[in-house]
């Protein structure tokens, strides 16, 4: 699933525009044990503005940064999966 949105940050001053694609691994479950579903796989890019910020994101040692980024795209992934 592929989908966008925009983050404004929290540990630094700029809003990014961050495209995402993901997929979801679920299983239904049987009568002992309760079906589960979790995030499989992710990835993604931010811009800000015109300007790719990848893999200066992915690459900071601003490990606030980083978390609430990862929060961020975590979030927005099951509001996404949970609005389809």
């Amino acid at each position: 699933m592929y989908f966008t949105f925009e983050h404004e940050c929290d540990n630094a001053p700029m809003t990014l525009t961050i495209y995402v694609e993901y997929s979801i691994w679920t299983w239904p479950g049987t009568y002992d044990q309760p079906a589960e579903c979790e995030i499989d796989k992710v990835s993604y890019t931010a811009e800000c503005g015109k300007l790719d910020m990848t893999a200066l994101l992915k690459s900071t040692t601003d490990t606030k940064l980083q978390d609430e980024i990862e929060e961020a795209i975590t979030k927005a992934i099951w509001n996404d999966y949970n609005n389809q």
